[in-house]
């Protein structure tokens, strides 16, 4: 697993599609895990601040049309809910960040319509020129839009931190390789990723390091 020196102002903590649509429980597509998390996102978002580690958010969100959602619209709209595809439209409460998150107008935020955080958005040029090398990767859902984002940086040379307590993810149904609990499914990707992509750890882990990197 790579093991990554934490330097503060190299550094961005990226909080992934922490949406109504994706923690609120009311929607259709909410992951459970995410709003349990929202506790423990806080208190990391409040240490970034603290040591002036810049916080950016990206929230998921199609036209009203779909006429950008892309291959995305065919398994979501496979689903027995149709309100799912709409949770997501511009305009809707669903691409809203959830109120429960310490939110600041001064924080970055990118809107993408697609699972990775760099697929046609200006990330990847607001890092540059920022001199940000490296990101805490945080977020929702953990094997989707989070992994896709994490492998997509290391693709650029851009360290990622994973704090395995802040990325969520749901339970699988049988498709015919069994079914997964979020925990299995957790398990495999932080295997996965921590053997090349990204350096994991836990979120108390991750404010260590930023609290020794201040030294």
């Amino acid at each position: 697993m790579p093991y990554y020196p934490f330097h503060l102002r190299s550094t961005a903590l990226l909080v992934i599609d922490m949406q109504n649509a994706f923690v609120d429980p009311t929607y259709p597509l909410a992951v459970t895990g995410a709003l349990q998390s929202v506790s423990k996102m806080n208190r990391l978002i409040r240490v970034c601040r603290q040591f002036r580690i810049p916080v950016i958010w990206t929230v998921h969100v199609i036209k009203p049309d779909l006429s950008d959602v892309g291959l995305l619209g065919i398994s979501i709209s496979s689903g027995k809910d149709s309100r799912a595809l709409k949770s997501l439209s511009e305009g809707s409460t669903g691409t809203q960040i959830f109120r429960g998150l310490e939110w600041d107008w001064m924080d970055g935020l990118i809107k993408k319509n697609r699972f990775s955080a760099f697929y046609n958005t200006n990330l990847e040029q607001h890092l540059k020129a920022n001199h940000i090398d490296s990101l805490i990767i945080t977020g929702t859902v953990l094997n989707n839009c989070c992994e896709s984002t994490a492998r997509d940086a290391f693709h650029r040379d851009i360290k990622v931190f994973l704090p395995v307590d802040l990325n969520t993810t749901r339970d699988y149904e049988d498709i015919g390789f069994g079914a997964y609990t979020a925990e299995d499914m957790s398990r495999a990707v932080f295997t996965s990723l921590g053997n090349r992509f990204a350096h994991i750890l836990t979120a108390n882990q991750l404010i260590e390091l930023i609290t020794s990197a201040s030294k």
